[in-house]
């Protein structure tokens, strides 16, 4: 497939350096070597091809505090590449440095690799001795008095890191330097727009310290004003300043902001204004000083008085000012003025007057506050296409070409669609197998210029087909579904557009964290076209286990564990448990990302659960299985249906004890089909700052022996995020959730019912007991609504302040104290942000607060409410 010599075939020396570039070009060979000698028969080639040896696996020892995917991006190895034979050592001194940068002073790295004899693989072991670390010494800083010593220390992450313990305090270079661009900030925000700071570093291996000197220039401090502006207030007119983020060197951000304030008020109207800064040094508190004012000459505002247009036949005034973005009575604002020019030009290429030309003429009033605009239009001739003529084509059937293109006999010509049928042209043949196609087009007039023949050449250039896949690096994901995803057949014609779908399709395998895709013979323009494709493979198994507290849950412990490319088909089992003080569950999970090559998500899972929700006055046994299918289809839609075959038993409780007897519905067996839909523009799953999700669900349920699980239960949820701030974000989201019976019973089980109050939704409440009966306990109901509002604050530090306003209604209840009022709390909250998403503890303050209630409630919670 790779050499381009053939038995027969002349010989040629260029054929035998492009048949050496292929193999090379393939990244399969170690070492290639051609050897040629004549014999009776002819020039006989010999080629000596050594193949790398692939990796097996690949074990970091003592990597910690790195991650091990941090080693291995530096070494450039994966599992399933190339060994790199002879460049052990140098793999030992990249990651010997790696460590250096890291903090450490004298790190060494040992790299062993022994060859598996079963397939002649190899597997590495890194082995890392980290030693020792370099701590943060003296932190100094000389030229300060705007801020103090231990103010700007707080703001350093080297100064924080000595707070640590073990290797977590080590000094790192990379973060001296990301801080004092941190203090610059801090500096310029305060006014300082000339800091500079300059580090001065000094290593002590015997110390195993680092001193650090900084040396501020604090420079003067700024103080800005705006003299003669009368259009913008003066809060408008700093957002345009810049020295106080870029800073101010050499002037330049000052110059910046002058042109900053003149285009806004050019685009107000104001096209006399004149912006000139001015700047006084003076002193304040002691401290040299910069006054700094913006002395604006606003000028008169240009309003358009009217729009007139000569030299217009084929299209009337009114069409032509609808064109354009200036208007009478306006501001007149000459950049807009310019692109109206080109959106009238464009007018009139879409008639098919390609030779048009507009040109415009102001006449301002005497004291400019006035302008007429007129636009001086040459029509030119009227063109249209005449005939149409296509050459040189046979890949596809000469009439789809013709359909194909967009200039069509007596059409309007436009010039610039002559490109685009060119491009059109070429990608129909293109795909049908000829990758190398031209198309030339080209137009002549009839001499009164208004008919216009186009013909378009094509060069087909020669047929190309699929070659052979080659894959490497798959030590576990079968062939099978390799070449079930890229869908590409041996023989083909080429097509670019498979070529694609195929790569896309392979970087969408999860069991893979890296896709390679070569090709061989597309560049040199050969017939056959042989595709390579290098693979790294995740890790499949995986293991978790974690604890901690919710409020909602209590202290909680939970483990997984499973393999997410089982029997290398790029499928997911999972095995989780978790248990907590409401209960335990169990779940043997299967997942196929791609049922049936569909792109739809299938999920089988079995489990068993027990559950006693806090301040709920019974507990709920389920086991059972259910199956589930997910589709995206648009970029931000995803719909699914699961079907849920469970058992349920309802066992009532008293004095927090489980009772022998259960509830008059006994035992019961349940069908639940749930059709959803979901729509989501979020920015980020964990920490969203910006967009909408929504989703909606029903739950047709169907109970085999009780008529009581016969009802439609409605869920809709919507939640929208918008960041009118850096450092503000606000957030809502509103439930509504409603039960209907239709088996003919009135009844509906108490585990089936909507339940309000707690850390999920109106804060404030004890854990469900927006509604509960006359022994305390809570009671559910058919019909639920609930809101809430949140303000996060970023603090800084990885700190978020929440304020929050919840409110909700629980109605058609029985056996509940009270109506079925509304009932609101407000409160606040402190979090913080790691790296798997926030921790808190909030405090919610009921505004309707009845005599028997208390008055608020503190919750710990993971992640945020919503």
């Amino acid at each position: 497939d790779l050499v381009r010599l053939k038995a027969g075939d002349r010989f040629t020396p260029a054929k035998l350096d492009a048949s050496l570039a292929a193999l090379a070009a393939c990244k399969r060979f170690e070492d290639i070597h051609a050897d040629g000698g004549n014999t009776d028969a002819g020039l006989v080639l010999t080629f000596t091809l050594t193949p790398f040896r692939r990796i097996k696996a690949i074990r970091i020892e003592n990597a910690y505090p790195l991650f091990e995917r941090d080693i291995l991006n530096r070494l450039g190895i994966y599992t399933g590449g190339p060994f790199p034979i002879g460049a052990m050592e140098k793999q030992a001194a990249a990651v010997e440095a790696l460590y250096r940068e890291e903090g450490f002073i004298a790190p060494r790295a040992e790299a062993a690799a022994r060859i598996d004899p079963a397939d002649g693989r190899y597997r590495l072991t890194l082995t890392i001795h980290k030693g020792t670390w370099y701590s943060l010494g003296d932190l100094s800083f000389q030229g300060n008095s705007a801020f103090s010593d231990s103010r700007l220390k707080a703001h350093m992450r080297v100064w924080r890191a000595t707070l640590r313990l073990g290797s977590a305090a080590r000094f790192i270079e990379k973060n001296l330097t990301a801080d004092i661009q941190n203090l610059t900030a801090i500096y310029r925000a305060e006014g300082y727009a000339d800091c500079r700071i300059t580090p001065v570093i000094k290593r002590d291996a015997a110390r195993k310290a680092v001193d650090v000197s900084l040396a501020i220039s604090e420079g003067p401090r700024y103080r800005v004003d705006f003299n003669g502006n009368q259009v913008f207030w003066n809060l408008t007119l700093k957002k345009d300043l810049v020295l106080f983020q870029e800073g101010n060197c050499a002037s330049r951000g000052v110059r910046k902001t002058v042109r900053n304030i003149r285009k806004r008020y050019h685009q107000a109207g104001y096209g006399e204004v004149s912006v000139k800064s001015e700047k006084t040094a003076e002193t304040r508190d002691g401290q040299p000083a910069v006054h700094l004012v913006f002395n604006i000459l606003e000028g008169p505002r240009t309003v358009v008085s009217t729009i007139a247009v000569n030299g217009n036949q084929a299209l009337d005034a009114e069409a032509i000012r609808e064109q354009m973005d200036t208007r009478v009575k306006k501001p007149f604002v000459a950049e807009i003025l310019k692109n109206d020019l080109s959106a009238v030009t464009e007018l009139y290429y879409r008639k098919g007057f390609g030779e048009v030309q507009v040109s415009s003429a102001l006449a301002f009033s005497p004291d400019r506050r006035a302008v007429e605009v007129t636009l001086n239009i040459k029509e030119g001739p009227d063109q249209r296409v005449g005939a149409v003529e296509i050459t040189g084509i046979d890949a596809v059937p000469i009439e789809q070409a013709y359909a194909a293109i967009a200039l069509k006999p007596e059409e309007p010509f436009r010039r610039y669609m002559l490109k685009s049928d060119e491009n059109t042209l070429a990608a129909l043949i293109s795909e049908k197998g000829f990758p190398y196609v031209t198309v030339a087009g080209s137009a002549s007039a009839d001499p009164d210029q208004t008919r216009l023949k186009l013909r378009y050449e094509v060069t087909q250039g020669p047929a190309v087909t699929i070659g052979r896949i080659f894959y490497a690096g798959n030590l576990r994901t079968r062939r099978k579904l390799l070449n079930r995803e890229v869908g590409l057949q041996p023989g083909a014609p080429f097509c670019l557009k498979q070529i694609t779908t195929a790569q896309r399709n392979l970087r969408n395998i999860d069991a893979f964290s890296s896709v390679q895709f070569t090709t061989v013979g597309l560049r040199e323009k050969c017939e056959q076209v042989v595709f390579f494709a290098d693979l790294e493979e995740k890790k499949p198994y995986f293991f978790e286990l974690g604890s901690g507290f919710k409020s909602d849950t209590g202290f909680f412990a939970g483990t997984r564990l499973g393999d997410s490319n089982l029997f290398g088909m790029n499928r997911k089992a999972t095995v989780s448990g978790q248990i907590n003080q409401t209960g335990h569950r169990a779940e043997l999970e299967l997942q196929d990302p791609n049922l049936w090559a569909t792109r739809t998500t299938a999920t089988l899972s079995l489990f068993t659960e027990r559950l006693e929700k806090f301040n709920q006055n019974f507990e709920t046994r389920t086991y059972g299985t259910s199956l589930g299918f997910t589709r995206k289809w648009l970029k931000n839609w995803t719909s699914g249906v699961s079907t849920r075959l469970e058992r349920r038993d309802q066992i009532a409780t008293g004095d927090g004890e489980i009772t022998d007897i259960a509830v008059e519905l006994g035992r019961r067996t349940v069908l639940v089909t749930t059709p959803s839909l979901q729509y989501d523009t979020r920015d980020s799953f964990i920490c969203p700052k910006k967009g909408f999700f929504a989703n909606f669900a029903v739950d047709v349920s169907k109970g085999v022996e009780k008529v009581e699980d016969d009802f439609l239960k409605y869920r809709l949820e919507g939640r929208g995020f918008w960041s009118p701030l850096s450092h503000l974000t606000l957030a809502w989201i509103a439930r509504l959730g409603y039960l209907d019976p239709y088996g003919g019973s009135g009844d509906v089980p108490e585990d089936q019912l909507f339940y309000l109050g707690g850390i999920g939704d109106v804060r404030g409440f004890e854990e469900n007991l927006l509604r509960f009966d006359a022994n305390g306990d809570a009671v559910g109901g058919r019909s639920s609504l609930s809101g809430s509002l949140e303000a996060r604050i970023d603090l800084g530090y990885n700190f978020d302040l929440t304020l929050f306003y919840d409110i909700g209604r629980l109605s058609d209840t029985s056996g509940a104290v009270g109506g079925d009022d509304w009932r609101d709390t407000i409160g606040a909250g402190l979090r913080y942000i790691t790296p798997v998403g926030p921790i808190g503890i909030l405090y919610g303050q009921k505004l309707d607060r009845h005599s028997d209630e208390s008055a608020g409630q503190f919750y710990f919670s993971i992640g945020y409410t919503f």
